[in-house]
């Protein structure tokens, strides 16, 4: 039964941080260009910022700049749920987040970690800028899991004895080629909709 698994490994954007209003913050503030749509419908965020040719050079710039990165903000669902697990069943909370390994980012993910949810994440594990996080999953006892990726969470579904779930997003709607859902992955709407609570 998943409220006896004592560790919950989540993502970090898109799971349980709003990774999209700081990089529209970072797009208005830096380069006055307004979003389109508030959560993208492509990953890469070409739907909101349409008259951009390629954005990863300002996402890169973003996740590398101190002082926008550090200021992302929880989702008030994620920082609800973390507590409630916490009070109420005692686990620990990991973060794996690909947002790079520079120091600079690091520090950033860990200042914004500790001021969103103070006293609740017992580590984070950081790996390389964009990395598919299921190898770092697959290693790790079994869990609850969390991402806003289709693909990493079809990967540690197929591998582990990890409980994934999928936070629903407009990007990941679609799943496969087919575009449709895989039937092997739990869809939820936020951390709140886990089945421990």
């Amino acid at each position: 039964m998943l409220k006896n698994i004592m560790q919950i490994n989540s993502d970090a954007d898109g799971v349980c941080l709003d990774f999209s209003s700081g990089f529209h913050h970072f797009m208005l503030s830096e380069f006055g260009l307004i979003t389109s749509s508030q959560e993208p419908i492509n990953f890469n965020y070409s739907d909101c910022y349409p008259t951009v040719n390629s954005l990863m050079p300002m996402i890169k710039d973003f996740v590398n700049s101190r002082d926008y990165f550090s200021q992302i903000k929880a989702y008030p669902c994620a920082l609800e749920a973390f507590k409630k697990y916490k009070s109420d069943i005692g686990g620990n909370i990991r973060i794996i987040t690909s947002c790079g390994t520079s120091t600079e980012t690091k520090e950033a993910r860990e200042l914004c970690i500790e001021r969103e949810f103070p006293g609740l994440i017992s580590d984070i594990i950081f790996c390389d800028f964009g990395a598919c996080k299921s190898d770092v999953v697959n290693s790790l006892p079994g869990s609850i899991f969390m991402d806003d990726l289709a693909d990493v969470c079809s990967k540690v579904r197929s591998k582990s004895d990890h409980s994934v779930f999928l936070i629903n997003r407009k990007y990941n709607e679609k799943t496969n080629q087919n575009n449709q859902t895989d039937p092997s992955i739990n869809r939820i709407n936020s951390p709140l909709d886990l089945p421990i609570f």
